[in-house]
């Protein structure tokens, strides 16, 4: 009985880390996902590769990123001596939107893609690009932009690294703990199942509803796509874009680049902090002969 007690919290700090995530990354994404899919946006290839290939950046790598700018051993705090930004929910549901964000672009951005060109040249006819999107192209690209959202629920809650590090306790923290402390099989099952039937019934229930919103036997388009023109608002959202993936990408290697080259001395009792680029270039010459073995586990198991 006490376990039950005990997984409800848990289960109430999951939910309201996914829900939290889920409104900055579905949105944002969505919108990111449209602009690349679907409009006359400059830079719209180097924009999806580089998304591409932010999903393969480890989450931990992303979190000791952010950590490395705003975190308690940030920069921001230790040279300019601002307050922490990053630190319990906070940094836990801005790491997981930022780290969901890619995948929401590209998840929705297909959905875009997959509408019918032939709905939107006949709805053209009788209303405006702005009717199109609304009652069109954005309704077809429903079942993606619900896919995306269901990912983006698994993933956070299914995750526990961001949430130890930033010290928030989850419902998967909690499993993992009775597995690890050699606890009782049964026991275990009795305490985490009834947080992993109601997780797997969610998950049900949203692709149950996906599947009514996706058309059936949709053929894959053969005509070109439409495309949106932006007009005036093509150069400030370029710069939004351009913002969006200097936030997502360009500030952690920042982050992660001052800190590899961070050398501290001490001068007349007080800790001066000064950044080499010779300790930087050491660092990174020999993390592979360092983390060899760790590098070689890592392929091993993914192969």
């Amino acid at each position: 009985m006490a376990a039950h007690i005990q997984a409800w919290p848990l289960l109430l700090n999951t939910a309201i880390l996914a829900a939290a995530t889920g409104a900055i990354s579905l949105p944002m994404g969505s919108l990111l996902g449209w602009l690349l899919a679907r409009t006359d946006l400059p830079g719209r290839r180097a924009a999806i590769v580089l998304l591409g290939v932010m999903l393969f950046i480890p989450l931990y790598l992303q979190a000791a990123a952010w950590q490395a700018g705003f975190g308690l051993q940030g920069w921001s705090t230790l040279v300019f001596g601002l307050p922490v930004r990053l630190d319990g929910w906070t940094g836990a549901v801005w790491v997981h939107a930022l780290a969901g964000l890619p995948w929401v672009a590209l998840i929705t951005g297909a959905g875009f893609r997959l509408v019918e060109p032939e709905l939107e040249e006949q709805a053209v006819l009788d209303g405006s690009p702005r009717q199109v999107f609304l009652h069109v192209t954005a309704r077809c690209a429903l079942p993606a932009i619900g896919a995306a959202a269901v990912w983006i629920l698994v993933a956070t809650a299914g995750e526990m690294t961001v949430t130890d590090l930033f010290v928030v306790r989850t419902y998967a923290e909690e499993v993992y703990t009775r597995l690890a402390m050699g606890e009782d099989p049964q026991e275990a099952l009795v305490g985490v199942l009834p947080g992993v039937v109601l997780s797997i019934g969610l998950v049900i229930a949203a692709v149950a509803a996906i599947a009514r919103l996706a058309p059936r036997d949709r053929p894959l388009p053969k005509r070109p796509r439409w495309v949106f023109r932006l007009g005036r608002w093509r150069r400030p959202l370029a710069a939004l874009v351009a913002l969006v993936l200097w936030v997502l990408a360009g500030v952690p290697l920042g982050n992660l680049v001052y800190k590899a080259g961070l050398v501290v001395r001490m001068s007349d009792n007080v800790m001066e902090r000064t950044w080499s680029l010779g300790k930087f270039l050491g660092i990174v010459a020999s993390s592979p002969y360092r983390y060899a073995q760790e590098f070689g586990w890592s392929l091993m198991l993914s192969g």
